[in-house]
């Protein structure tokens, strides 16, 4: 998307642990925001995704949230093998060329590369949805500059961690000392819903035949990611229900 970084109405404030990220100004919402939700919800993904961020920045006006810097040792893709055919190079195991892209992915549009990686090899290659007797080769990636921290946007996790009994290490902004940047519990409340909203629309399943409800999730993505400072989204898994060691995923940009 050129000029993105421009064209983010995004401010990213940094706090001791975290970052805060504000879309906009906090405000009160003029409509009833459930209302909104609605709307956007019944809104027709034939509409393209252009239309459907736009619609959707709207109602993330005034958005905040925290982000954090990934310190995962390692990262892990897979891939099923073909026949009898073994990956030997990296490049077998990276993200396709734009040209090969045709249909979206949860944050990519048609064309557009993005890295999907995984905290956990078991994860990586619960999402490539392997069957019995399939052989899977797995590519482990480590960071070229262990002081360069992929700063990401989290979305899911630290209520999968919640919904689980797992180590909470993902907390939600409302629930910090620095929800003082609220002004009052309207807003808090806003924040939550709004929260929940994008969270459920992230990690929402989508069948193999139906790739263009996907738009919503790229609408919503391309917002989360329109700053330069951000380097992806953190989400848990799909594939891996969420309940397997946090089920972490990120997607990020090429």
């Amino acid at each position: 998307m050129p000029n993105q970084a421009k064209q983010c109405a995004a401010r990213l404030r940094r706090t001791t642990f975290h970052f805060i990220l504000t879309m906009n100004k906090i405000h009160s919402y003029s409509e009833n925001l459930k209302e909104l939700i609605q709307k956007f919800e019944n809104t027709s993904v034939d509409l393209g995704t252009d239309v459907l961020k736009e619609n959707l920045r709207k109602l993330l006006k005034g958005y905040a949230c925290l982000t954090r810097k990934m310190e995962s040792s390692y990262a892990f893709r897979a891939r099923i093998n073909s026949g009898n055919k073994l990956f030997k190079e990296v490049k077998d195991l990276w993200y396709p060329p734009k040209e090969l892209i045709r249909k979206p992915g949860r944050l990519n549009r048609e064309g557009q590369p993005i890295f999907y990686v995984s905290a956990f090899h078991d994860i990586a290659t619960l999402e490539v949805q392997p069957k019995i007797g399939d052989c899977v080769t797995i590519l482990r990636l480590k960071l070229k500059d262990a002081k360069r921290l992929p700063h990401v946007m989290e979305l899911g996790v630290a209520e999968t961690q919640s919904q689980y009994n797992l180590s909470r290490s993902f907390q939600i902004l409302e629930n910090t000392t620095m929800r003082n940047i609220f002004n009052d519990e309207s807003e808090i409340r806003n924040n939550s819903l709004i929260r929940s909203f994008i969270a459920k629309l992230l990690m929402q399943i989508v069948k193999k035949g139906n790739k263009a409800h996907y738009r919503k999730t790229v609408a919503l993505s391309e917002i989360l990611m329109c700053s330069s400072e951000i380097d992806g989204v953190l989400y848990p898994s799909i594939a891996g229900d969420g309940s397997r060691k946090g089920g972490g995923m990120n997607g990020f940009k090429t």
